[in-house]
Order: C-alpha cells, then structure tokens, then sequence
C-alpha cells in the first residue's frame, strides 16, 4: 500500500467485537475474501467520505485544493485503492499532499497518545503484581511467624521474631545433642554381630 513514507505491507488489526461484525457480514454479502467485504463497504460509504473530505476542507481554510478536486480524485477512486502517481492531474496530488501531512500529524499524535496510555497500564500492572507479591510475602511471613498482638510496632514485632528464631535454634541445638547421645548410647548397648 502507498502511504506518505512510500510503498508499506499494512495489515489491520480489528478487535474482537469489530471483528465479529465484519466477518458477520461477510458471511451475509456471501464472499470469500474479505478485501470483497472491505471494497463494498468502500463503496457503499464513498457519499460519506465525500461529506468527510468536503467537512475538513471547509474546516480548515489552509488546504489550496478546493473540495471539488477531492471530490474529483474520490469520483475517480484514486483515494481508496493504491495512488497511480503517473494518471494523477496537480490538483489531485495537491489535495493528497494536503491531506497526507494533516493525516501523518494525526497518525503520529495518536501513536503518541496510544504509548502513553499503554505506559500507563504498564505502570498499574508493575504496581499491582509488586503489591501482590509484597502481600503474599507478607502472608508467608506471617505463617511462619503468626503475631500475637495487632497493635505491635515494629520495634516490638522485630523483637518477637528475634525471640521464636533464638527458640527455634534452642530447640534444634537440643534435638541434635540428645539425638547424638542416643545414638551412642544405644550403639553400645546393641550386640555387635563380629563376636
């Protein structure tokens, strides 16, 4: 497709709504490609993008083109399919030229407000997944070492974590030195079998 930066492959994402409409009446035209559903859609709309065309010339006085040479390059469906550079008149390459660069600035500030926009949800997702794992950080923490009182301040919890960990190494240095004296007091009671 020919577009103001030169020849581009384009293709067009629709949304899922959108695109249920459209291959709805696609189904319902009965064709088989969907270009067939695009250009009749063109076509049936071409009285619509005239009104367009004629509305933003009227609206903006700095065009040089008149609306008739728009209309003339729609008449003649230039503007709807590729541009053929070599047939086109100096009025039509003007209104195109014209429409080209309020399209291009159209384009990129939409471009710009979509990316930020997606900046923005990117932002929001960040924050909620740190938040989600702060939380479930939290309620890990919190299973391991339940709290006692809600009104603690940290001081006081800090203190109460200190204390169940010392217990815990407590209780741990006593299995392993009771577990070692059992086992070498039941390995010399127990009848080696050497003799």
């Amino acid at each position: 497709i020919y577009t103001a930066q030169g020849p581009r492959d384009r293709r067009v994402r629709l949304s899922i709504g959108i695109a249920r409409k459209f291959f709805d009446l696609q189904e319902l035209l009965g064709f088989d490609k969907p270009s067939k559903t695009l250009d009749w859609l063109l076509s049936k709309s071409k009285a619509a993008i005239i009104e367009l065309v004629q509305s933003k010339n009227t609206a903006k006085r700095s065009f040089t083109s008149s609306p008739s040479e728009c209309e003339e390059v729609l008449s003649n469906g230039n503007s709807l399919g590729p541009p053929d550079l070599k047939g086109k008149s100096a009025a039509a390459n003007k209104c195109n030229k014209n429409n080209d660069k309020d399209s291009m600035n159209l384009v990129k500030e939409t471009r710009a407000k979509a990316r930020a926009r997606a900046r923005e949800r990117t932002k929001e997702k960040m924050c909620i997944k740190q938040l989600n794992e702060a939380t479930r950080n939290h309620l890990e923490a919190s299973a391991h070492y339940p709290l006692t009182c809600f009104g603690a301040t940290d001081q006081q919890l800090i203190q109460e974590i200190k204390r169940k960990l010392m217990k815990q190494n407590q209780q741990q240095q006593m299995a392993s030195v009771y577990g070692a004296r059992d086992l070498s007091s039941s390995s010399s009671t127990t009848p080696s079998g050497n003799n």
